[in-house]
């Protein structure tokens, strides 16, 4: 839809906007990531969750299904996530989705 319109994705306009940066690439990376079965940031809702500084969940899928992540929402195992975090703290957020 960016492309027809020949504007930048929302999700990138977003992210630079509220990271005051002009060059959202150089600081913000994106990564996919599944919640599995047993994890101990199910059933938290996200607004609750201590998430690593800079790391935001963009999108859920669930069952096939795109899910608005707002501050309600509680993840369940086999969630599929689109995450974006600061390319510097990329290891501590993907850590903090892997640890149960």
């Amino acid at each position: 839809m960016a492309d027809l319109l020949k504007e930048p994705p929302i999700y990138n306009s977003l992210l630079q906007a509220m990271s005051g940066q002009s060059n959202l690439e150089s600081v913000q990376t994106f990564f996919q990531t599944k919640v599995p079965v047993v994890a101990n940031y199910t059933d938290i809702q996200l607004q609750d969750l201590s998430l690593p500084e800079g790391t935001l969940i963009v999108s859920i899928r669930r069952n096939g299904t795109y899910i608005v992540p707002l501050g309600d929402v509680k993840l369940e195992p086999g969630d599929e996530l689109q995450v974006s975090c600061e390319r510097g703290r990329l290891k501590d957020a993907k850590a903090f989705f892997q640890s149960n």
